[in-house]
């Protein structure tokens, strides 16, 4: 199942973001710090804002991945 997220997804989020972020690190440490974590209030924050959006993907009631998104308006392009 797939559904918006909320605050109280904010601990599954946060285990799943730290799972990509050492596999990252163990590629590239130069640019990834291993063990980085998100707080409470950076999804209480982000969850708020009316620009961005995070959804999560679960599995009988756990937390299997997320993607979060950044709504951007541009001026129309010429093409």
């Amino acid at each position: 199942m797939i559904r918006q997220a909320t605050m109280e997804d904010w601990q599954g989020i946060a285990e799943l973001m730290v799972a990509l972020q050492n596999i990252h690190a163990a590629h590239y440490p130069d640019i990834f710090k291993k063990d980085a974590r998100r707080n409470r209030e950076y999804f209480e924050k982000t969850l708020a804002s009316e620009h961005k959006r995070v959804f999560v993907a679960e599995i009988d009631g756990q937390i299997v991945g997320y993607i979060k998104g950044k709504i951007i308006r541009e001026e129309e392009s010429e093409i």
